[in-house]
């Protein structure tokens, strides 16, 4: 899918970076704007992906603002009160290998809960270490 990498990606190359899947979910206040500044600071750095991230909260403005495509997945008790007795890894599960095939993603790229405060750059940089083939 040719969406658009981000605010500062113009160029008609941009389109086809490599999509990286960022799951950033169990997100606290904040958090969100931190992991998009460090992403897109990545990005800038590297010029060698397009990130998509995933959230489970409604905090879509730190990544929109930056032209980022956001997908939203719900949280456990969400699933567990549409349906009862759904297993919430299988659910994650499949909706990232649906997000993942959808847009065509390199690869995926687990951020685990509570990490946005030591996150400062080396997930984010290692995320656009290699450049694109």
């Amino acid at each position: 899918m040719a969406f658009r990498p981000g605010r500062y990606f113009v160029q008609d190359g941009a389109r086809r970076l490599p999509v990286v899947v960022v799951v950033a979910t169990g997100l606290t206040d904040g958090e969100a704007e931190r992991i998009a500044r460090e992403f897109e600071y990545a990005q800038m750095m590297t010029g060698s992906f397009r990130p998509l991230f995933v959230i489970d909260s409604a905090d879509f403005a730190p990544f929109r603002s930056r032209g980022y495509v956001v997908e939203r997945v719900m949280r456990a008790h969400e699933l567990a009160v549409a349906s009862p007795g759904d297993s919430y890894g299988e659910y994650l599960f499949s909706r990232l290998r649906s997000i993942a095939s959808d847009y065509g993603a390199a690869s995926i790229v687990p951020l685990p809960e509570g990490s946005a405060a030591t996150l400062r750059g080396s997930t984010a940089r290692l995320v656009g270490a290699l450049a694109p083939a």
